[in-house]
């Protein structure tokens, strides 16, 4: 999905390639090559800590987004597992022991 975007605004829209850039974040493995979206290979079906930084990235990504910015936020079905944000105050059951 990263791929098709990217060539939709650079190449299809003219987008600046400066005016381009994100995160994509899919199961390790299945990472593609992209030229503005860099992407973070993490786990799958069980999530991981590189999903969760990707994750805290994306959030702080979108946050630094101005008035005059597209946001694009394309989910496919396995993004349950990779884009991961435990509310806060939820501790993992280790954490309890």
């Amino acid at each position: 999905m990263a791929e098709v975007a990217e060539r939709h605004y650079l190449d299809e829209r003219g987008v600046a390639a400066s005016r381009i850039g994100g995160l994509a974040i899919t199961r390790r493995g299945y990472g593609r090559p992209t030229r503005r979206v860099r992407v973070v290979e993490a786990g799958h079906p069980m999530p991981d800590a590189a999903g969760l930084a990707a994750t805290v990235e994306t959030l702080d990504l979108a946050d630094s987004a101005g008035a005059g910015d597209l946001v694009l936020v394309l989910v496919s079905g396995g993004a349950s597992a990779n884009w991961i944000a435990p509310a806060a105050g939820l501790r993992s059951r280790k954490s309890r022991q």
